[in-house]
């Protein structure tokens, strides 16, 4: 088997006491461990580099109150292909004012939970599937700056693959939007460029039910 054949997937040293690094071997591609200046894991295959950063439990609140989180992100997106976060842990999933700011971090970068390390290695592992499939979006959403913009417009643009310019049309369809989020499963249907597929992730990374 060629060398193209496998991608490989680069674990910071401080990653060592979690163990992920020995999780990630399962998934039969070239595994290091080395200092990274940026992030905790990257994903390299055929010129294309995703940076992951990964928070886990209390230590992404307290990253986050402290300022460097919003450097982490920066530093992510300036420097990958495809920038990543990942917020690991229970303690995330229940609270309100994380999935807040996950909203706001959505902006600059797609931002997934899960609840173990576990789950965390089969996401990683779905990312270098699509990634080696040619079926990974590498196109960087902007960030949203205007300070007049409509508050409603700004609250669905947080959503992934919601360009400024769908959620007008998404709010000028629905007129609240409180109304376009129970009807997400049908956003598809109104032609502005998303699947079937993509409302469906939509609805599964919001955990609407």
């Amino acid at each position: 088997m060629s060398e193209d054949s496998f991608a490989q997937i680069y674990v910071d040293v401080h990653e060592s006491d979690s163990g992920i690094a020995t999780d990630l071997k399962r998934l039969d591609e070239v595994i290091v461990q080395r200092p990274l200046e940026t992030g905790d894991i990257l994903i390299k295959y055929k010129g294309y580099i995703i940076g992951v950063e990964m928070k886990r439990g209390h230590d992404y609140e307290k990253s986050l109150y402290e300022g460097r989180l919003h450097d982490q992100i920066c530093r992510l997106y300036d420097n990958y292909n495809m920038p990543i976060l990942i917020i690991e842990g229970h303690e995330v999933r229940g609270n309100p004012d994380v999935h807040k700011t996950i909203n706001t971090m959505n902006l600059r970068v797609p931002t997934f939970q899960t609840y173990s390390q576990e789950e965390t290695v089969e996401l990683i592992a779905e990312f270098v599937r699509k990634l080696k499939s040619g079926k990974l979006n590498f196109l960087k959403r902007p960030v949203i700056i205007e300070d007049d913009l409509d508050p409603r417009i700004k609250l669905l643009c947080s959503l992934p693959n919601v360009s400024k310019a769908r959620a007008e049309k998404i709010l000028y369809h629905y007129g609240t939007v409180k109304n376009a989020i129970a009807n997400l499963d049908n956003w598809h249907k109104l032609k502005i460029g998303l699947t079937a597929d993509r409302t469906k992730r939509i609805k599964a990374i919001w955990e609407i039910e």
